[in-house]
């Protein structure tokens, strides 16, 4: 735990990080500052802006500078906890998902179907095609074990 925003912005730019949980009203340097200098850096640790500005631009600026995340003060500790779990999840992968079918890839999360160096875009029913039959596959969900779509992935 660092108390200002030059510190903030040393260590980040030093230590690997899965979550940066970030105040904006830091002293030294400003919160914005230290996600725009990581952004800056690559870094990509998942960030969850936490604190008490809470205009709906400044909600946006921080979103739009890279933040995951934001939550104002005062907040649920339950809710706060359940945003933690959800960005550590991202962190380790889970919200990474890529089909590799042939020569073909889809990425669920952006949501795009790539084959032959041609990219598109997947249309949320679609989309909803291929997540569902893969996700009832890992689960144990299709009857006998097999699913028609699923076992062609």
């Amino acid at each position: 735990m660092v108390h200002d925003g030059a510190s903030a912005d040393a260590v980040t730019a030093t230590e690997t990080f899965d979550l940066v949980i970030l105040d904006l009203n830091l002293p030294e340097m400003d919160g914005l500052d230290v996600l725009r200098s990581m952004r800056a850096r690559q870094n990509k640790a998942a960030v969850l802006i936490l604190t008490a500005r809470g205009t709906q631009e400044e909600k946006i600026k921080g979103l739009d500078l890279g933040a995951d995340d934001y939550m104002i003060k005062p907040f649920d500790i339950s809710e706060f906890e359940a945003r933690v779990r959800v960005l550590l999840r991202r962190q380790a992968g889970y919200a990474r998902r890529l089909l590799t079918m042939a020569r073909s890839r889809s990425t669920l999360i952006q949501r795009t179907f790539s084959a032959d160096g041609i990219t598109v875009d997947i249309p949320a029913r679609e989309l909803s095609l291929l997540r569902n039959p893969v996700h009832a596959r890992r689960q144990g969900g299709c009857q006998g074990g097999h699913h028609p779509v699923a076992d062609g992935l």
